[in-house]
């Protein structure tokens, strides 16, 4: 697989979302049947649920849920505004890009958009919830090689049904007639990230201490090309030259 997808178009609440919790059962040819007090991730004013179309930088998206695998390792009670953040500005995990949304530019296709009809699956607050979850307490911890120690100490682990059921609508496309190289190209946000935290090679931790002992501020990491963040700020980094010369 040559082609490394950095973003990707989806679809997204205009209002932004909240975490809801309760029992219902949602019916769409059959019945499906959720557990007890549930988790669903719903739009902020279900009145008012205009949705719009944007483009994901994947990028930007693996270093929020960082983030929030961050978070959630420290406050486990972060999850769901973890949640709640990344499907207001990330929008539907399961949305799929039709052909004829992609000119989101075009006024035509606009209010088309506002009248987007998406199949229960796709906008289902149930399995979106389940699905960051899913991302933020299992599929990026095991792939963080510094959570190594945290990942075995709590036995994290996802399945493979996980993986492969978020694949199947990727398209996969041969590159030339002798068929040597082919290319997958993921159709909807979640296979995006998979494929892309498959081939991310970026390992740094979202959080460090300073380096200058009396200190010890929690910082952000500087993130892309470039050596970790050692310092919070100048006079950290002045003193702590200071100190080490002097011994």
């Amino acid at each position: 697989m040559k082609k490394k997808v950095k973003s990707i178009k989806t679809a997204r609440y205009s209002l932004g979302v909240s975490i809801e919790q309760g029992d219902k059962t949602y019916a769409s040819g059959r019945v499906k049947l959720y557990e007890n007090n549930a988790f669903f991730v719903n739009p902020i004013n279900p009145e008012n649920n205009t949705k719009e179309l944007i483009t994901v930088s994947l990028d930007v998206l693996y270093e929020d849920i960082k983030l929030a695998v961050h978070h959630y390792k420290d406050v486990p009670s972060s999850l769901n505004e973890s949640i709640s953040n990344l499907a207001s500005k990330y929008g539907f995990l399961t949305f799929k890009t039709s052909s004829f949304l992609i000119d989101d530019e075009d006024p035509s296709v606009k209010k088309r958009i506002q009248n987007l009809w998406v199949s229960s699956y796709e906008l289902d607050g149930f399995y979106e919830y389940q699905i960051w979850k899913d991302l933020i307490t299992k599929f990026f911890p095991v792939h963080l090689p510094y959570l190594d120690s945290w990942v075995k100490l709590e036995k994290i682990k996802y399945s493979l049904t996980f993986l492969n059921s978020h694949m199947h609508d990727a398209k996969v496309a041969f590159s030339s007639l002798k068929m040597n190289n082919f290319e997958v190209t993921p159709v909807t946000l979640v296979s995006a990230i998979i494929l892309y935290i498959k081939a991310k090679k970026h390992n740094k931790e979202p959080y460090l201490e300073c380096k200058y002992e009396p200190c010890k501020t929690i910082v952000l990491n500087n993130f892309g090309k470039g050596r970790e963040k050692k310092y919070c700020s100048d006079s950290c980094k002045s003193m702590a030259w200071r100190l080490n010369h002097k011994k």
